[in-house]
């Protein structure tokens, strides 16, 4: 995955961050959905255990929830905050 020059800053004195974009999100989550769906497939392999759709979506439910919380938290976290005019 490259990245490109939008999602990419310098901060001075600093090592460079990479802010998290949408795209990329999107595909991490389906990536690890995917990853998900494997183990699952995996466990019909292991005796005691079972493969569950019902798993499958909820394991699907975390993952999305956590794409989204860490985009919020990258939106907030790179808001200024107002400094009062002298």
């Amino acid at each position: 995955m490259s990245w490109s020059p939008r999602t990419r800053r310098s901060v001075p004195g600093r090592y460079t961050q990479y802010r998290a974009s949408a795209t990329g999100s999107l595909f991490a989550a389906l990536a690890v959905i995917l990853l998900g769906i494997a183990f699952e497939f995996g466990q019909k392999l292991i005796s005691g255990r079972s493969c569950e759709t019902r798993d499958m979506f909820i394991n699907s439910f975390g993952v999305l929830t956590g794409i989204l919380i860490g985009l919020f938290a990258s939106r907030i976290r790179h808001i200024s905050p107002r400094v009062p005019a002298d």
